[in-house]
C-alpha cells in the first residue's frame, strides 16, 4: 500500500502539475479529484489555506508563492508565465511574486497560554489549525481579535 501524500506534498503535486497559479479551493479540489489524499476532512479547502499560510509564514524557506488572493504558485514554476499573456517581462513578475510583501501574512489561532514564554521578548506560538505545527509569531505585525467562542470582545 502506497503512502499517503502529506498535505503540503499534495498541494505541491498540483502545483507542479498544473504549472500555474491557482487559488486553494481549486486545489483542494484537484487533490481530491485525483485522489492524492484519502482523509480530506469536513473542510479541505480551508485545510489547504491553513497549510499555505503556514508554509508562507517563512518566505526563505517557502516553496510556495502568493501571488494574489487565495492564489498561491511554486517559486519555481514562476519560469512558466507566459510574455503572451502579460505586458510585463517575465524577470520582472518572478521578482514581484516572490518578493511581494502581503499585508496579511499569517494567521494563528488556537492559542494556549501555556506556550506563551513570558520574558522581555516573548514567544507566541499558536496553530493555524488543530494538529498543525505551532508558530512562533512574536515578531508578527497584525490585528490581534480576542474573543469567547461565541463573539469578539
Amino acid at each position: 500500500m502506497e503512502r499517503e501524500l502529506t498535505w503540503i506534498e499534495a498541494i505541491q503535486k498540483v502545483l507542479q502539475d498544473e504549472k500555474r497559479a491557482l487559488h486553494y479551493t481549486e486545489i483542494a479540489e484537484l487533490i481530491i479529484q485525483r485522489q492524492y489524499r484519502q482523509n480530506v476532512g469536513a473542510t479541505p479547502a480551508n485545510t489547504v489555506n491553513a497549510n499555505l499560510a503556514a508554509n508562507i509564514s517563512n518566505p526563505t524557506k517557502s516553496i510556495f508563492a502568493k501571488v494574489g488572493y487565495g492564489e498561491y504558485i511554486l517559486k519555481g514554476l514562476t519560469d512558466f508565465i507566459s510574455e503572451n499573456e502579460e505586458t510585463q517581462p517575465k524577470e520582472e513578475i518572478k521578482k514581484e511574486l516572490v518578493e511581494t510583501k502581503l499585508l496579511i501574512e499569517s494567521m494563528g489561532i488556537f492559542w494556549n497560554r501555556d506556550l506563551i514564554q513570558w520574558k522581555s521578548d516573548p514567544d507566541m506560538y499558536g496553530v493555524q489549525s488543530i494538529g498543525a505545527k505551532a508558530a512562533n509569531f512574536n515578531k508578527q505585525v497584525g490585528i490581534y481579535l480576542l474573543h469567547d467562542l461565541r463573539e469578539i470582545i
